[in-house]
């Protein structure tokens, strides 16, 4: 802890000078910190700090591993301590809904006491890795990524360990690109109920249309369960999910945007293979001729019942990609989106076409006609 001590050295260099008694040195106060967990909506955080002096203020300064933004948290009601008292004081921080913050995320810390005479005292730094309670969590590691678990899941951890090493030589050669934000955290859940639980809200419709075998839920954390997502290998969600971090690392910036389709399309060209749950629906979409327009395809489906057909020609759209230009333009056009073009001029750049152009070669690479335009009012 500091605090400022300019009157008592000051006093001591006058006592010396006049032989005076020197006063006694001013004790920093001990902080003692307690965490209460209320997962999944708030995290309490309660300060005891020993005699500081006459304190008018009080706040907790955090940020979050990966965030690299300095928060400020305040008591919800405070009132100034008088000297010779113990600073007693709760802040509570909000993990849920609008303020959802994951599991999995690392809070570094300290307080800062505001004193009658101005001095501000700051307590040590400190670290809390927000879990779900009432769990023994343990950990394992290796250079970029830490994963999360409890229970007998100590083999499931190290196959993810494994499988995220071969897909970051992998994708990271594949993308030119490194990971911007270590290690990464990996919670693993004992059940799909228990990871929906520290999920942010997503829509009853959807839910009910779709299981969950994992998510990316920051630009350093992965959600993820043990169970096979329609592929063989179990830890293809641990591959699709670390490279939904690998994009963002080579494409994504403060002007730059990948679309969904070639996020999406990365992260299933990264498993050992893309399952039948979006091969299959991209089949009986072409042989209906009722591929998803380009032109919609830069965001996700709001319809339950078109995700797996996403996924599938998101897929397709990015092996044509990397078969038709090569793994060097593949990794150009994530540079151009990052360094701030839109995507569609960054395909332009890189392959020559435009997005209209690009749709209608892959139509007549899968033996489709081009898209008809859409009809003007003026031809009805």
């Amino acid at each position: 802890m500091k605090r400022v001590l300019l009157l008592p050295v000051l006093a001591l260099f006058v006592g010396l000078l006049l032989g005076l008694p020197a006063p006694a040195s001013a004790q920093s106060p001990e902080f003692v910190t307690t965490i209460e967990n209320e997962f999944p909506q708030f995290l309490r955080f309660r300060l005891t700090a020993s005699d500081p002096g006459a304190v008018t203020d009080v706040s907790l300064r955090y940020r979050i591993t990966g965030s690299g933004t300095l928060a400020r948290a305040k008591p919800e009601a405070f009132e100034p301590v008088p000297a010779g008292s113990d600073a007693r004081v709760e802040v509570r921080i909000s993990t849920g809904t609008l303020g959802y913050i994951p599991v999995g995320s690392e809070f570094v810390y300290h307080w800062e006491l505001v004193l009658e005479d101005g001095t501000v005292l700051e307590g040590e730094s400190d670290t809390f890795v927000y879990l779900p309670p009432d769990e023994d969590w343990r950990s394992a590691h290796n250079d970029f990524m830490r994963v999360y678990y409890h229970g007998d899941r100590e083999s499931i951890a190290l196959r993810y360990l494994e499988a995220a090493e071969r897909t970051y030589a992998r994708m990271g050669r594949l993308l030119q690109t490194e990971l911007e934000v270590v290690p990464v955290k990996t919670v693993l859940f004992a059940s799909e109920a228990d990871l929906e639980e520290a999920q942010p809200n997503r829509s009853e419709v959807y839910d009910a249309a779709t299981f969950l075998c994992g998510s990316q839920v920051a630009n350093n954390i992965i959600f993820v369960i043990d169970r096979s997502c329609g592929t063989r290998d179990r830890s293809d969600t641990l591959r699709h999910e670390f490279t939904h971090i690998l994009v963002e690392a080579a494409g994504e910036s403060a002007l730059g945007k990948i679309p969904a389709w070639l996020n999406e399309g990365t992260a299933v060209y990264s498993q050992t293979e893309p399952g039948r749950s979006f091969t299959d629906p991209f089949e009986v979409a072409l042989a209906i001729d009722r591929l998803i327009p380009f032109s919609i395809m830069f965001s996700t489906t709001g319809d339950p019942s078109d995700v797996g057909l996403f996924y599938g020609q998101s897929y397709a759209m990015v092996r044509f990609l990397i078969d038709e230009g090569g793994e060097e333009a593949f990794a150009r056009l994530f540079a151009t989106i990052k360094a701030g073009n839109r995507f569609d001029r960054a395909i332009e750049t890189v392959y020559g076409w435009t997005i209209e152009e690009f749709e209608d070669e892959f139509r007549a690479f899968h033996e489709l006609p081009p898209r008809e335009p859409p009809r003007s009012l003026s031809n009805l």
